[in-house]
């Protein structure tokens, strides 16, 4: 992978992540990796050889954006049938489903009555 091709990745992911945070609402923490518009081996080389190119040109807020992003990659994007095994439960968890999704009163009471 050159350096145009890891940014172009990036960019890619970038505009994903901007338009997916309606689906850590649903998998957070942990989201399936199969979400990622490619692969996360590919996407973390791209951060990777990007990182290595910042710290070499002294672009320390580049660099600082390149690994919150990989942080999150790394940390939320897992293995598909793990994630939805969390989700399950995470959804059978009415305390999950009120403090993830439940914002008003009338869902709280109707998730409530799901689980008498």
């Amino acid at each position: 992978m050159n350096l145009s091709e890891a940014q172009k990745i990036i960019v890619l992911v970038g505009k994903y992540l901007e338009s997916s945070s309606k689906i850590s609402i649903f998998f957070s923490p942990e989201i399936p990796e199969s979400f990622l518009p490619i692969s996360k081996k590919k996407i973390i080389e791209a951060i990777n050889l990007l990182l290595d190119y910042s710290r070499k040109a002294g672009d320390e807020g580049g660099e600082k954006s390149l690994k919150a992003v990989l942080a999150l990659i790394s940390i939320n994007y897992i293995d598909d049938e793990k994630a939805f095994a969390t989700a399950i439960k995470n959804f059978s968890d009415s305390f999950w489903l009120k403090s993830h999704i439940g914002a008003s009163e009338k869902l709280n009471s109707r998730i409530d009555s799901l689980y008498k």
